[in-house]
């Protein structure tokens, strides 16, 4: 791996994590302990698949962030973070 790629891989996580911090912020997010990883649900406990996609869209269109979305995690219902890795 070169550098120039390191770097760069270095600065997009960054810009990842501080993407989530706002999408949290944003949109209320809570802290769960149900599901995988990092997980998060709404202050009403009720994530769906509309509030997913509207969170994906306000990423791509205001965050101009696109390796980052969300996904929701149907057997738990809550929201995972995920990031689409160059190929």
């Amino acid at each position: 791996m070169k550098l120039l790629d390191v770097i760069e891989e270095s600065t997009q996580e960054m810009r990842n994590h501080q993407d989530i911090e706002k999408v949290i912020r944003g949109f209320n997010l809570i802290p769960t302990k149900m599901g995988f990883g990092k997980s998060y649900t709404t202050r009403d406990n009720k994530p769906s698949l509309a509030l997913k996609n509207e969170i994906n869209t306000w990423i791509f269109n205001t965050l101009g962030n696109h390796h980052l979305f969300i996904d929701l995690e149907k057997t738990y219902k809550t929201f995972n973070f995920r990031t689409k890795h160059k190929k």
